[in-house]
């Protein structure tokens, strides 16, 4: 096919010339984009590391030895937890959460969380006591003679700390020797190598920290739970039932608003839809005229190109 055959060829389907044309363009374009993000990507680890090596702080690692504290680390392996549940049916039940709740400080404890429930037939109060597990039988037996206990679940059992307690020694043992390795390194000649190395013992240092705060933290979190029992209390008051509630006129005037509103926004929209729709219609048409006019553009200077390019090869 000789070149003629080709301009010929490019005269007859000219709107097709001018979009393969365009994406040509377009292709180039984002071929070019792609392969200069690449370029940097490749290069950009380089450029991480020269530039941690040259942040890297003077006495980097410099950190002081973990102790666990005394709290967190006990001498015993098995701590006793006691915990229950009880349920009450009162006939007051604001009077009778008063006296649960004042003779619980009375023995050391406090109210932890409180709920309320209620509907057409009851009230229902849930409340969490925490007592001091010393006092935890004497505040239960207190609450079983005064009060009308349909129910109980009371249970005490003892959990092991011993396999946190191991692991501390071990974890232990491994900071001591990271420290030693640190310290044989900081006593090196100051080097990149140097540099790589103290950092790498000092992030092992710091996982092996957060571990030994983890097992510290279950540790202190069991302490707590034997040294302040778990006592939940639900107290159930039945209502007397109503045929017509006090607030049935209330209850109508709100089914009446809600009535009228729906109403409201249901003309709404049927008045602002067809807006809506109108409105993205001249959008639409807005964006086909700023892609039609540049294909146009294009189109008219190709073809004039071409009709160029042909008298001058004649």
């Amino acid at each position: 096919m000789k070149y003629k055959d080709y301009v010929k060829w490019i005269q007859k389907h000219a709107v097709l010339s001018a979009i393969i044309f365009i994406a040509i363009l377009i292709l180039g374009f984002f071929s070019f984009t792609f392969f200069s993000s690449f370029g940097t990507l490749s290069a950009s680890p380089q450029l991480g590391i020269a530039g941690e090596r040259a942040l890297a702080p003077k006495g980097f690692g410099r950190y002081s030895k973990y102790t666990p504290e005394e709290s967190t680390v006990g001498t015993e392996y098995e701590y006793q937890i006691k915990e229950g549940n009880m349920k009450i049916e009162t006939k007051d039940i604001e009077s009778d959460y008063q006296k649960l709740k004042q003779s619980a400080e009375e023995y050391g404890g406090w109210v932890e969380t409180i709920s309320k429930f209620q509907d057409y037939r009851s009230i229902t109060l849930t409340v969490t006591f925490k007592i001091p597990s010393d006092n935890f039988d004497e505040y239960v037996n207190w609450v079983m003679k005064n009060f009308d206990v349909k129910s109980s679940d009371l249970r005490m059992y003892k959990v092991s700390v011993e396999r946190q307690q191991n692991e501390i020694e071990i974890l232990m043992k491994t900071l001591n020797a990271y420290d030693s390795l640190f310290d044989k390194a900081a006593s090196m000649e100051l080097s990149t190598e140097s540099i790589e190395l103290m950092q790498k013992l000092t992030d092992k240092k710091l996982y092996i920290m957060r571990q030994l705060r983890s097992y510290g933290y279950d540790i202190k979190e069991i302490q707590k739970r034997s040294e302040y029992s778990n006592l939940r209390i639900t107290l159930t008051q039945k209502k007397e039932i109503e045929l017509l509630p006090e607030d049935l006129g209330r209850e109508l005037m709100i089914k009446l608003r809600d009535a009228i509103r729906n109403i409201t926004n249901a003309l709404l929209d049927l008045v602002t839809i067809p807006v809506v729709i109108f409105i993205n219609l001249i959008v639409l048409i807005i964006y086909a005229f700023v892609v039609i006019i540049p294909l146009f553009i294009v189109y008219k200077f190709a073809r004039r190109f071409f009709k160029w390019l042909d008298k001058k090869i004649k």
